[in-house]
């Protein structure tokens, strides 16, 4: 560059940043006339003490606002208080409210400083997009209406900011009553042309005003930004990223977090899985930051109407069914602000975004040829979908035992007479049958009652041990489309298991359902599995029966990498395709690697909340419940390298501890 040419980029940046100065000084001095004016007036006076009573108000809201914050954070209300009373117990009960306060605040700086857009140890670096192949032009979709004009400045200037170049904004104005909105956006527009606006005559509503946004936009991407939310400086550029990476994908989501109402606190960080299907179904949990391929959303036909207040939904199932290719960037891009408008204060913020949502959902569902009913999920605004079976098909549960015995409340009960006896008496579905392989050591009152209820026993001898090889004898011994592999020392629950379980197992790309399993106290055995470092382990072991889990991850349906084989419904043409449990690993992992091994395939585990049993765990397992010498480093040389990190458990959680904080 030239030194006139360099005289005159920075005389043009001197200009921009005069008539931002401008703006904000008349937006400062208009403020204060207003103040002034307010002051002196008779009302100001007279309302002194319910102002004083509404501070009081406003800090209480804060801290239950905070509070609620931190129990999502750390799955629930009831992992929280347990924090208070170790706490508690740590520091004594004097101060253990303002202390957990202080915890809270301190939570959210820690979020703060470590945060990745406030690292100067990025990856990314400079974020600019030279380091791309391909540029994709990206456009920014916002919908306008009457937003505190503070709000609507800091959103769009989070779009001029980015590090990222090729992108547009279209803001439209959705008939705002309010003449500020007006001069906010023609001030930008004015100074950026990459701003462009459009001022609708009559209000439409946050469709209407979106499908007006897209006749203008001309990117081979879209995102939506609302009106008083924030995106990340980078944001634009972690979308580009991922499209330069892979540009077959059509549907690209990241990470999000929330920003309190005066944009000074980062907190409650929602880091998601990769692509989980089932998830979906449940909460909208991709919605911000979402990226669209512009053609696929030409093809759809944009927003419609009818579903404002869950158009986001709506919208992303219906191109959902012309495109599955999709793509998770494991980074928080976009800053949610809370505040008493917005969804992200309370899903109550919009009454009808649930049943709108739950249409959308409806017809999505419809579309696919699926059976099913939807019923109201854990939290308002969610849902749980139950998959009804298609047929009816015969089940074989294939029990492999030790025959063992445990003491319960000074009794011996016998967990091959217990199991059995809780599956005929409980379980609803009756085209079931119950294969049992055992080792010869069955006694005469169990044979008799055995037989007199039909189920097929299958002797197991071996020179050497192995768990796997039982359980593939348990699988060839059966007859049945669909088989439900499961220990002795199982309890059934839900009267509906395998109902629910079929209804699962019957979908497109699911190779693998498992429950939830407790332990007889209630707390938490299995709710998913979850591989860090290499090394399997159990989400939310120990946790309370009745935990939500991080992001609703223990109480909606999702996928993993793995269920347990403790008790796991598969196919049975699958099973026989993969040769059953592999000999390779006889007493530990040899479920989790036949949930890889389906996964290779690309095809899911579903791990099914609506469906509990009780599970002793390890009891009945001849060898214990350790992991043997040598076991754990076969996985690893199996699956190290083909894993990489779990798809299912995003890289910025505690990769020593699952969901942990």
């Amino acid at each position: 560059m030239s030194a006139p040419e360099d005289w005159s980029h920075l005389e043009r940046r001197l200009a921009d940043a005069e008539r931002d100065l401008a703006f904000h000084k008349a937006l400062l001095a208009e403020r204060d006339a207003q103040i002034a004016s307010l002051r002196h007036s008779i009302s100001w006076r007279i309302t002194g003490p319910l102002r004083a009573a509404g501070a009081v108000l406003k800090r209480c809201f804060a801290a239950i606002r905070a509070v609620r914050a931190l129990s999502y954070q750390l799955g629930g209300y009831g992992p929280l208080f347990k924090a208070i009373l170790t706490l508690a117990r740590r520091e004594g009960a004097n101060g253990v409210w303002g202390r957990t306060l202080r915890a809270v605040k301190g939570a959210h700086a820690e979020y703060r400083e470590w945060s990745p857009h406030a690292s100067a140890d990025d990856p990314w670096g400079d974020a600019t997009g030279a380091d791309l192949g391909n540029e994709p032009l990206i456009s920014v979709l916002m919908p306008v209406y009457n937003t505190p004009m503070e709000m609507l400045d800091a959103a769009i200037w989070s779009v001029r900011r980015q590090t990222y170049a090729k992108w547009e904004l279209i803001a439209v104005d959705d008939a705002s009553t309010s003449p500020k909105v007006r001069s906010v956006l023609q001030f930008h527009a004015a100074q950026e042309p990459r701003v462009k606006i459009k001022f609708r005559t009559e209000n439409g509503n946050i469709s209407a005003a979106l499908n007006t946004a897209l006749e203008m936009a001309s990117g081979e991407f879209m995102v939506v930004l609302d009106h008083d939310d924030v995106l990340d400086p980078k944001a634009l550029y972690g979308i580009a990223r991922e499209i330069d990476r892979h540009p077959e994908a059509d549907y690209i989501y990241s990470d999000e977090d929330k920003l309190n109402a005066d944009g000074t606190v980062l907190y409650g960080p929602f880091y998601k899985p990769d692509w989980s299907p089932e998830y979906l179904l449940s909460l909208m949990y991709t919605c911000h930051l979402g990226a669209y391929r512009m053609s696929v959303v030409r093809e759809i036909g944009g927003y419609r109407t009818e579903f404002d207040g869950a158009q986001d939904f709506d919208f992303t199932l219906r191109f959902l069914l012309k495109t599955e290719r999709v793509r998770h960037v494991p980074r928080v891009l976009y800053h949610w602000r809370v505040w008493e408008a917005s969804t992200a204060h309370s899903p109550d913020a919009k009454p009808l975004a649930e049943e709108r949502a739950r249409k959308a959902l409806e017809e999505y569902l419809t579309a696919r040829g699926e059976r099913f009913t939807i019923g109201p999920g854990p939290r308002a605004g969610h849902h749980e979908v139950r998959f009804l079976p298609r047929s009816e098909p015969l089940v074989s549960i294939a029990i492999p035992t030790a025959n063992g015995k445990v003491e319960i409340d000074g009794r011996t009960e016998w967990h091959l007479d217990a199991v059995v006896e809780s599956i005929f008496e409980k379980t609803t579905y009756r085209k079931i049958e119950v294969v049992v392989v055992h080792n010869g050591d069955l006694r005469e009152d169990q044979l008799e009652r055995l037989g007199r209820l039909g189920v097929k026993l299958v002797e197991y001898r071996a020179a050497k041990f192995s768990l796997a090889e039982k359980i593939n004898l348990g699988a060839a011994s059966s007859t049945s489309e669909y088989l439900v592999l499961m220990n002795d020392d199982i309890r059934v629950i839900t009267p509906d298991w395998i109902e629910r379980m079929l209804g699962m197992a019957q979908r497109e790309g699911v190779g693998a359902v498992g429950p939830k399993l407790l332990f007889p106290d209630g707390r938490i055995q299995h709710a998913g599995v979850v591989i860090l470092g290499g090394c399997p382990g159990h989400a939310y072991y120990e946790w309370p029966g009745d935990a939500e889990g991080y992001g609703l991850g223990a109480a909606v349906a999702r996928n993993y990498l793995a269920v347990t084989g403790a008790c796991m419904m598969t196919p049975r043409r699958l099973f026989e395709e993969l040769g059953g449990f592999a000999a390779r690993f006889p007493l530990n992992y040899n479920d989790v690697d036949y949930c890889l091994r389906l996964h290779e395939r690309g095809l899911r585990s579903v791990y099914l909340p609506s469906v509990s049993l009780y599970h002793y765990e390890g009891v009945s397992k001849e060898g214990g419940r350790n992991v043997g010498k040598g076991e754990l480093e076969a996985f690893q040389s199996q699956w190290a390298a083909k894993v990489g990190a779990d798809p299912y458990y995003n890289c910025n959680l505690s990769q020593t501890a699952p969901y942990q904080f």
